[in-house]
C-alpha cells in the first residue's frame, strides 16, 4: 500500500482522550472519513478550523467540539445528495423533436 493510500484511511488512536490527534485518528473517533474532515476545514463558515498548508492536520479539542457541532443533525453521504436532485422525468420522442 503506497504512503497516500495509508493517509486517507481512519486510524485507531492509541488515546482516544488525547489533547491533540491527526486527522486520521479524528476521523475514526467521529467516524467519518479523512476527505470529509478536509472539507469541514476548508469549507468551515466562521474560520474556526485552520491548519497550516503544506503540513498534516492536527486537531485539538477545541476543533473536535467544533466539528461535532459542525456535523452534528445534518444527513449524511448519498441521503443528503439525492434528496437535492429532482427526479429524472421522461419525454416522448415526439415532444424531444
Amino acid at each position: 500500500m503506497s504512503d497516500q493510500m495509508s493517509y486517507h484511511r481512519p486510524v485507531k488512536p492509541a488515546d482516544p482522550n488525547a489533547d491533540y490527534m491527526t486527522i486520521q485518528e479524528t476521523a475514526y473517533i467521529m467516524k467519518v472519513g479523512v476527505s470529509t474532515l478536509r472539507r469541514i476545514f476548508r469549507n468551515d463558515p466562521d474560520g474556526e478550523l485552520h491548519s497550516r498548508p503544506g503540513r498534516g492536520i492536527v486537531t485539538s479539542r477545541e476543533n473536535r467540539a467544533r466539528i461535532h457541532e459542525l456535523t452534528r443533525g445534518t444527513p449524511q453521504g448519498r441521503a443528503r445528495r439525492s434528496a437535492q436532485r429532482k427526479p429524472a422525468t421522461r419525454r416522448s420522442a415526439k415532444s424531444a423533436a
